[in-house]
Parts: C-alpha cells; structure tokens; sequence
C-alpha cells in the first residue's frame, strides 16, 4: 500500500498566526479537518515523543496519509520531516521519494487565493523547502 506524507509549513506561535507564511499549515489543517468532519472518528492532532511537529493521519485515495506541521521555526522545518522518515514510518522512502511526499506552503510570488504545483526543483528562496531539502538530500519532491 502507497503511504503519503503531507507537510505543511508554517512558523509556531500566536506571532505568526495569521501571516501568509503559515498558509501551508493552516490549509493542511483544514483539509484535514474537512475529510475526517464526518467521519465517526474524526482525526486528532497529536504530538509524539521527540518529534517537534503535529501528526494526523487520514486516508487519501485509498491509501493512509500522514499530515506533518512542524512545530519548528520556518528555516528548521526539515528536521522533523527526516525525523519521521527515519524511524520508519515509510518503508519504501528510498526507493520513490517523490511519489510519496507533498510540501504544501505560502509563494510569494504567487497571487494570494491562487496556487502552483511544482513537481520538484529549486526551493526559490523559501527557507522552510530549502530546510526540507538539506534534510533529505533531495530536491526531488512535489510542493
């Protein structure tokens, strides 16, 4: 079975609540929010032992997804993502990186209420992709 993992990145802390910034955690929240609403055991946010982060899980398209926000500052969001990718939560990490992994975040230089897929590349000066990117010695992810 094919495991998914979608991050959304964001800084924590009342400060930066509603900055643009944290548009990809905020909408992984709602998104998860909104496939589990009827469900009869609606998904829960929850935090594990040395992982800075909140982890959820839902299915997506048949398949069990893990939905990861770090609980780090922006520039460290790759920590917590190698972190959860180490202690063997996806077996098959290394064998298809980018069939699995989905970085949702804010692009500045895309108009707010639009948005970009990017199948893999240069993070384009945001610091929580280029994190990411130096933790998994990759560039070649979805986002």
């Amino acid at each position: 079975m094919k495991q998914w993992l979608l991050v959304g990145l964001g800084n924590p802390g009342q400060r930066f609540a509603n900055s643009r910034h944290n548009l990809g955690a905020r909408l992984l929240r709602a998104w998860v929010s909104a496939r589990t609403s009827h469900s009869p055991q609606p998904a829960a946010w929850k935090t594990r032992r040395r992982l800075p982060a909140l982890l959820a899980t839902v299915t997506l398209a048949a398949a069990p997804a893990t939905c990861l926000i770090p609980l780090t500052p922006m520039n460290r969001s790759g920590q917590p993502v190698r972190r959860l990718l180490r202690r063997g939560f996806f077996t098959m990490w290394q064998k298809r990186p980018a069939y699995r992994l989905l970085i949702i975040h804010d692009d500045i230089d895309t108009p707010l209420g639009t948005f970009r897929l990017k199948t893999a590349g240069s993070a384009r000066g945001h610091n929580g992709v280029r994190s990411i990117q130096a933790a998994l010695h990759t560039t070649d992810f979805p986002r």
